[in-house]
């Protein structure tokens, strides 16, 4: 029984896991991809001074030389990369105008999201290999409820996605309508949009990549 039980759970875990290198993979060439100059020439900066003024918007807006990607959203701060203030290309508006949304308090969930899922699944993952070595009735029990454990990941997948999906959808709006999109941008923020979904499948090495980052100089 145990046997079988380890099983599944191994099959539930290494879906997670290849699924989230999938998606970590396209985060990596998300910004060689889809460096294309845009046809308006706009910069974030001058993006930057659009949302400053919005009444729409009441972030802060600050300026950061040690985040990865060309913006960073926060509960009322918007990160901005400080040497990407002046590159035109649709990535780097693109994720800006993505980001800027996300500060919202309506988008709150979907902030913590990859933080939340990454430390459920860590200690999953962690309780469920303990029990494989405990064995016994206490193993059992233990890795037949992580197997129904996984429909939790399920559920928070579902609701990020809806609430990933009315941001990836206003931030394509609003980007067409500054950038003056022509068909082949649109077609090529359209692919951008279905990439940045992947993003909410990184959550099974969050835990660990927040690991490597602390222990490496």
């Amino acid at each position: 029984m145990i046997e079988i039980l380890f099983v599944v759970n191994i099959i539930f875990f290494l879906i997670q896991f290849l699924l989230g290198l999938l998606a970590w993979t396209i985060r990596n060439y998300r910004s060689k991809k889809y460096a294309f100059p845009t046809s308006e020439q706009l910069e974030p900066a001058k993006l930057v001074e659009q949302y400053f003024y919005d009444p729409e918007y009441t972030f802060e807006i600050r300026a950061a030389d040690d985040i990865d990607e060309p913006a960073e959203a926060d509960e009322n701060y918007l990160w901005v990369h400080r040497k990407k203030l002046n590159h035109t290309d649709l990535y780097t508006n693109f994720y800006l105008i993505y980001q800027a949304e996300l500060t919202s308090d309506k988008h709150k969930f979907l902030r913590i999201y990859n933080s939340l899922l990454g430390t459920l699944f860590f200690f999953h993952f962690v309780i469920a290999v303990v029990a494989i070595i405990i064995r016994g009735d206490i193993g059992i029990v233990v890795l037949t409820l992580s197997i129904l454990f996984n429909s939790v990941y399920a559920i928070l997948w579902l609701i990020a996605y809806m609430n990933q999906s009315k941001a990836l959808d206003k931030s394509y709006l609003i980007a067409d309508a500054v950038m003056k999109f022509d068909d082949v941008e649109k077609a090529r923020a359209k692919a951008l949009v279905n990439d940045l979904r992947y993003e909410l499948l990184e959550y099974p090495w969050e835990i660990f990549w927040r690991l490597w980052v602390f222990f490496t100089p």
